[in-house]
Protein backbone atom coordinates (compact mmCIF):
# COMPACT_ATOMS: atom_id res chain seq x y z
CA UNK A 1 0.00 0.00 0.00
CA UNK A 2 1.03 3.63 -0.39
CA UNK A 3 1.03 4.07 3.39
CA UNK A 4 3.51 1.26 3.97
CA UNK A 5 5.71 2.37 1.08
CA UNK A 6 5.66 5.93 2.40
CA UNK A 7 6.68 4.78 5.88
CA UNK A 8 9.58 2.77 4.43
CA UNK A 9 10.71 5.76 2.37
CA UNK A 10 10.52 8.09 5.38
CA UNK A 11 12.52 5.67 7.52
CA UNK A 12 15.17 5.75 4.80
CA UNK A 13 15.12 9.55 4.87
CA UNK A 14 13.44 9.93 1.47
CA UNK A 15 10.77 12.39 2.62
CA UNK A 16 9.87 13.67 -0.84
CA UNK A 17 8.87 10.17 -1.94
CA UNK A 18 6.93 9.58 1.29
CA UNK A 19 5.03 12.83 0.83
CA UNK A 20 4.20 12.07 -2.82
CA UNK A 21 2.78 8.68 -1.88
CA UNK A 22 0.66 10.10 0.94
CA UNK A 23 -0.64 12.91 -1.24
CA UNK A 24 -1.93 10.14 -3.51
CA UNK A 25 -3.64 8.54 -0.50
CA UNK A 26 -5.22 11.87 0.33
CA UNK A 27 -6.73 12.10 -3.13
CA UNK A 28 -8.06 8.56 -2.76
CA UNK A 29 -9.85 9.37 0.51
CA UNK A 30 -11.36 12.46 -1.07
CA UNK A 31 -12.63 10.47 -4.05
CA UNK A 32 -14.19 7.64 -2.03
CA UNK A 33 -17.96 7.61 -2.47
CA UNK A 34 -18.51 6.70 1.18
CA UNK A 35 -19.28 9.54 3.57
CA UNK A 36 -18.46 7.57 6.73
CA UNK A 37 -15.16 6.31 5.35
CA UNK A 38 -14.12 9.75 4.12
CA UNK A 39 -15.01 11.47 7.39
CA UNK A 40 -13.10 8.86 9.37
CA UNK A 41 -9.98 8.60 7.25
CA UNK A 42 -9.49 11.85 5.35
CA UNK A 43 -8.12 14.02 8.15
CA UNK A 44 -6.14 11.11 9.54
CA UNK A 45 -4.46 10.85 6.13
CA UNK A 46 -3.57 14.53 6.54
CA UNK A 47 -2.15 13.78 10.02
CA UNK A 48 0.24 11.18 8.61
CA UNK A 49 1.17 13.37 5.65
CA UNK A 50 1.83 16.30 7.98
CA UNK A 51 4.09 14.15 10.12
CA UNK A 52 6.35 13.42 7.16
CA UNK A 53 6.36 17.16 6.36
CA UNK A 54 7.56 17.64 9.96
CA UNK A 55 10.30 15.07 9.42
CA UNK A 56 11.32 16.99 6.29
CA UNK A 57 11.31 20.29 8.21
CA UNK A 58 8.83 21.78 5.72
CA UNK A 59 7.21 24.56 7.75
CA UNK A 60 5.19 25.89 4.79
CA UNK A 61 3.61 22.48 4.15
CA UNK A 62 2.63 22.12 7.81
CA UNK A 63 1.01 25.56 7.75
CA UNK A 64 -0.84 24.64 4.57
CA UNK A 65 -2.44 21.61 6.25
CA UNK A 66 -3.60 23.45 9.37
CA UNK A 67 -6.80 25.09 7.98
CA UNK A 68 -8.29 21.67 7.23
CA UNK A 69 -7.09 20.33 10.60
CA UNK A 70 -8.11 23.28 12.78
CA UNK A 71 -11.70 22.16 13.40
CA UNK A 72 -12.37 20.10 16.52
CA UNK A 73 -12.67 16.32 16.28
CA UNK A 74 -15.96 15.03 14.94
CA UNK A 75 -17.92 11.99 16.13
CA UNK A 76 -16.55 10.10 13.12
CA UNK A 77 -12.91 10.54 14.16
CA UNK A 78 -10.88 8.59 16.70
CA UNK A 79 -10.07 10.17 20.10
CA UNK A 80 -6.35 10.03 19.24
CA UNK A 81 -7.09 12.71 16.64
CA UNK A 82 -7.05 15.25 19.50
CA UNK A 83 -3.42 14.33 20.20
CA UNK A 84 -2.51 14.51 16.52
CA UNK A 85 -4.18 17.89 16.09
CA UNK A 86 -2.34 19.36 19.09
CA UNK A 87 0.90 17.82 17.86
CA UNK A 88 0.51 19.44 14.45
CA UNK A 89 -0.26 22.84 15.94
CA UNK A 90 2.71 22.59 18.30
CA UNK A 91 5.09 21.59 15.51
CA UNK A 92 3.90 24.50 13.35
CA UNK A 93 4.65 26.90 16.20
CA UNK A 94 8.01 25.24 16.84
CA UNK A 95 9.19 25.53 13.24
CA UNK A 96 7.98 29.15 13.19
CA UNK A 97 10.07 29.92 16.28
CA UNK A 98 7.05 30.64 18.50
CA UNK A 99 8.56 28.69 21.37
CA UNK A 100 6.17 29.72 24.18
CA UNK A 101 3.17 28.62 22.11
CA UNK A 102 4.95 25.45 20.93
CA UNK A 103 5.88 24.45 24.47
CA UNK A 104 2.35 24.93 25.82
CA UNK A 105 0.66 23.09 22.95
CA UNK A 106 3.16 20.21 22.92
CA UNK A 107 2.73 19.79 26.67
CA UNK A 108 -0.99 19.40 25.99
CA UNK A 109 -0.21 16.89 23.21
CA UNK A 110 1.85 14.84 25.67
CA UNK A 111 -1.03 14.92 28.16
CA UNK A 112 -3.52 13.79 25.52
CA UNK A 113 -1.18 11.07 24.25
CA UNK A 114 -1.05 9.60 27.76
CA UNK A 115 -4.83 9.03 27.53
CA UNK A 116 -4.52 6.90 24.40
CA UNK A 117 -1.48 6.24 22.26
CA UNK A 118 -1.53 7.35 18.64
CA UNK A 119 -0.01 5.23 15.89
CA UNK A 120 3.75 5.14 15.36
CA UNK A 121 3.20 6.87 12.00
CA UNK A 122 2.34 10.13 13.78
CA UNK A 123 5.47 10.22 15.92
CA UNK A 124 5.69 10.67 19.69
CA UNK A 125 4.60 13.93 21.30
CA UNK A 126 7.30 13.57 23.96
CA UNK A 127 9.99 13.66 21.27
CA UNK A 128 8.58 16.88 19.82
CA UNK A 129 8.41 18.44 23.29
CA UNK A 130 12.00 17.39 23.96
CA UNK A 131 13.07 18.97 20.65
CA UNK A 132 11.24 22.16 21.66
CA UNK A 133 13.03 22.29 25.01
CA UNK A 134 16.33 21.54 23.32
CA UNK A 135 15.92 24.43 20.90
CA UNK A 136 15.22 26.71 23.85
CA UNK A 137 18.45 25.57 25.51
CA UNK A 138 16.56 23.82 28.32
CA UNK A 139 18.57 20.60 28.24
CA UNK A 140 17.37 19.27 31.61
CA UNK A 141 13.72 19.52 30.60
CA UNK A 142 14.51 18.05 27.19
CA UNK A 143 16.25 15.09 28.83
CA UNK A 144 13.31 14.62 31.20
CA UNK A 145 10.83 14.56 28.31
CA UNK A 146 12.87 12.15 26.20
CA UNK A 147 14.00 9.74 28.94
CA UNK A 148 10.74 7.72 29.13
CA UNK A 149 10.68 7.39 25.33
CA UNK A 150 14.16 5.91 25.31
CA UNK A 151 13.29 3.61 28.21
CA UNK A 152 10.41 2.24 26.14
CA UNK A 153 12.67 1.82 23.10
CA UNK A 154 15.07 -0.28 25.16
CA UNK A 155 12.36 -2.23 26.97
CA UNK A 156 10.36 -3.06 23.85
CA UNK A 157 13.43 -3.45 21.61
CA UNK A 158 11.71 -1.23 19.06
CA UNK A 159 13.24 1.79 17.31
CA UNK A 160 10.04 2.80 15.52
CA UNK A 161 9.46 6.08 17.37
CA UNK A 162 13.04 7.17 16.68
CA UNK A 163 12.75 6.22 13.00
CA UNK A 164 9.69 8.46 12.88
CA UNK A 165 11.93 11.45 13.48
CA UNK A 166 14.45 12.79 10.99
CA UNK A 167 18.08 11.75 11.37
CA UNK A 168 18.85 15.25 12.61
CA UNK A 169 16.13 15.03 15.25
CA UNK A 170 16.98 11.59 16.57
CA UNK A 171 20.68 12.45 16.70
CA UNK A 172 19.80 15.49 18.78
CA UNK A 173 17.56 13.43 21.04
CA UNK A 174 20.20 10.74 21.53
CA UNK A 175 22.68 13.45 22.50
CA UNK A 176 20.50 14.04 25.56
CA UNK A 177 21.41 10.62 26.95
CA UNK A 178 23.93 10.54 29.79
CA UNK A 179 27.40 9.60 28.54
CA UNK A 180 27.44 6.35 30.51
CA UNK A 181 24.11 5.24 29.03
CA UNK A 182 25.13 6.21 25.50
CA UNK A 183 28.33 4.17 25.87
CA UNK A 184 26.51 0.98 26.86
CA UNK A 185 26.58 -1.83 24.25
CA UNK A 186 22.77 -1.96 24.16
CA UNK A 187 22.58 1.73 23.25
CA UNK A 188 25.36 1.40 20.69
CA UNK A 189 23.50 -1.50 19.04
CA UNK A 190 20.40 0.66 18.83
CA UNK A 191 22.34 3.52 17.25
CA UNK A 192 23.84 1.08 14.73
CA UNK A 193 20.37 -0.15 13.80
CA UNK A 194 19.21 3.41 13.20
CA UNK A 195 22.23 4.03 11.00
CA UNK A 196 21.48 0.86 9.01
CA UNK A 197 18.13 2.34 7.98
CA UNK A 198 19.59 5.62 6.81
CA UNK A 199 22.45 4.40 4.68
CA UNK A 200 22.35 7.47 2.39
CA UNK A 201 21.04 11.02 2.64
CA UNK A 202 18.96 10.48 -0.51
CA UNK A 203 17.61 7.08 -1.41
CA UNK A 204 19.42 5.64 -4.42
CA UNK A 205 18.43 2.17 -5.51
CA UNK A 206 21.52 1.79 -7.69
CA UNK A 207 23.73 -1.27 -7.38
CA UNK A 208 26.15 0.75 -5.26
CA UNK A 209 23.56 1.20 -2.50
CA UNK A 210 21.32 -1.85 -2.92
CA UNK A 211 23.67 -3.93 -0.76
CA UNK A 212 23.16 -1.60 2.18
CA UNK A 213 19.44 -1.09 1.62
CA UNK A 214 18.82 -4.84 1.67
CA UNK A 215 19.55 -4.82 5.39
CA UNK A 216 16.30 -2.98 6.09
CA UNK A 217 14.36 -6.10 5.09
CA UNK A 218 15.65 -7.75 8.26
CA UNK A 219 13.73 -7.70 11.52
CA UNK A 220 15.19 -6.16 14.66
CA UNK A 221 16.21 -9.57 16.00
CA UNK A 222 17.68 -10.61 12.65
CA UNK A 223 19.82 -7.46 12.62
CA UNK A 224 21.10 -8.35 16.08
CA UNK A 225 21.94 -11.88 14.96
CA UNK A 226 23.66 -10.53 11.85
CA UNK A 227 25.75 -8.16 13.98
CA UNK A 228 26.90 -11.18 16.00
CA UNK A 229 27.70 -13.10 12.81
CA UNK A 230 29.75 -10.14 11.58
CA UNK A 231 31.61 -10.19 14.90
CA UNK A 232 32.57 -13.81 14.23
CA UNK A 233 30.28 -15.43 16.82
CA UNK A 234 29.17 -19.03 16.43
CA UNK A 235 25.52 -20.01 16.71
CA UNK A 236 26.20 -21.22 20.23
CA UNK A 237 27.71 -17.87 21.20
CA UNK A 238 24.85 -15.98 19.57
CA UNK A 239 22.32 -18.05 21.49
CA UNK A 240 24.10 -17.26 24.73
CA UNK A 241 24.56 -13.54 23.98
CA UNK A 242 20.95 -12.97 22.93
CA UNK A 243 19.36 -15.49 25.33
CA UNK A 244 17.90 -17.55 22.48
CA UNK A 245 17.61 -21.27 21.85
CA UNK A 246 19.95 -22.87 19.32
CA UNK A 247 16.96 -23.73 17.13
CA UNK A 248 15.82 -20.08 17.10
CA UNK A 249 19.30 -18.88 16.14
CA UNK A 250 19.45 -21.38 13.27
CA UNK A 251 16.09 -20.14 12.03
CA UNK A 252 17.20 -16.51 12.19
CA UNK A 253 20.42 -17.31 10.32
CA UNK A 254 18.48 -19.11 7.60
CA UNK A 255 16.08 -16.18 7.27
CA UNK A 256 18.98 -13.70 7.08
CA UNK A 257 20.72 -15.64 4.31
CA UNK A 258 17.46 -15.92 2.36
CA UNK A 259 16.53 -12.24 2.69
CA UNK A 260 20.02 -11.04 1.76
CA UNK A 261 20.33 -13.64 -1.04
CA UNK A 262 23.60 -14.88 0.48
CA UNK A 263 24.98 -18.41 0.31
CA UNK A 264 27.25 -18.19 3.35
CA UNK A 265 27.54 -16.49 6.73
CA UNK A 266 30.68 -14.77 5.47
CA UNK A 267 28.78 -13.08 2.64
CA UNK A 268 26.10 -11.88 5.08
CA UNK A 269 28.78 -10.58 7.46
CA UNK A 270 30.37 -8.67 4.58
CA UNK A 271 27.01 -6.99 3.89
CA UNK A 272 26.85 -5.86 7.51
CA UNK A 273 30.39 -4.52 7.52
CA UNK A 274 29.85 -2.66 4.23
CA UNK A 275 26.67 -1.03 5.57
CA UNK A 276 28.54 0.13 8.67
CA UNK A 277 31.57 1.45 6.85
CA UNK A 278 33.93 -1.34 7.92
CA UNK A 279 35.39 -3.00 4.87
CA UNK A 280 38.55 -4.31 6.53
Amino acid sequence: TNGSRATLAACHGDFSKAIRLLETNLQITKAMNDEGFTRTWHRFAIVVLAHYCWMAGDAAALEAHWPEMSAERTVFEWPMFDTCRALLRGRIALLAGRFDEAEAVLQEAVRLQALGRALTWTGDARCSLAICYQRRGREDLAREAFAPVFEEVLKEDCIGFLLMESAQHHEGLLSLLPAELRAQPRTQELIARLAAWRVTDDIDMSAQNSNNLSLVTLSTRELEVLACIAAGDSNKQIAKNLDLSSHTVKRHVANILAKLDCDTRGQAAARWRTAHGDDD
